[in-house]
């Protein structure tokens, strides 16, 4: 995964996205590993299934504070 900082001014982001782009077209190879490998960690980390969960405890738990239906 490459990184942008949101906490910088829009020029500095463009910046950021601008020079991993030139990166990635410099080296497809190396960015298509790394694609690859940033997919997984997401995949193994944030399965849909356990976030979907999440968010169901989550409004349940609003619900309950809130008395609402």
């Amino acid at each position: 995964m490459l990184y942008v900082d949101h906490n910088a001014s829009p020029q500095e982001m463009f910046a950021q996205i601008s020079g991993h782009m030139d990166w990635i077209l410099k080296n497809p190879e190396e960015a298509i590993e790394l694609a690859r490998r940033s997919h997984r960690i997401f995949v193994e980390k944030f399965p849909m299934e356990k976030e979907v969960s999440n968010m169901e405890k989550f409004f349940r738990e609003i619900i309950a504070e809130n008395g609402t239906a």
